[in-house]
């Protein structure tokens, strides 16, 4: 498939983070417990990473807005410069391509309409 291919070159093309950071690298709300404190569940992907994977990770498996992204970053960083904004959405366009290839092989093995659908938004979101 031409789009797997591009996705590959977009994980493969992203430059290496200056730091790496123990991160989870799939933080969605099924994977958080909150219990007065917040605690992360599911470590299975867990790896050295740029740490600003884990809030794309969070920011696009839950479509999160401009202004939420904003805050999100805002929190984390204690504020928001454009070189971090770019590296953010770098990070982004890795965990979608990361994302779509995971759903396509998820797709092609158990086809599911809710799947194809995501493939499709992804697509559109990565172009």
């Amino acid at each position: 498939h031409a789009f797997a291919m591009n996705c590959i070159r977009i994980i493969r093309e992203t430059s290496a983070p200056e730091q790496l950071a123990c991160c989870h690298n799939d933080i969605v709300a099924t994977n958080v417990i909150d219990s007065g404190g917040l605690r992360l569940i599911d470590w299975e992907y867990a790896c050295d990473n740029d740490p600003l994977f884990d809030l794309a990770s969070l920011i696009g498996f839950h479509d999160l807005g401009e202004q939420k992204q904003q805050a999100l970053l805002g929190a984390y960083a204690g504020g928001a410069d454009r070189e971090l904004e770019q590296r953010l959405a770098e990070q982004l366009r890795v965990f979608d391509a990361i994302h779509w290839l995971w759903l396509a092989t998820r797709q092609h093995r158990s086809p599911q309409k809710n799947q194809a659908r995501r493939l499709e938004e992804l697509q559109m979101r990565i172009r």
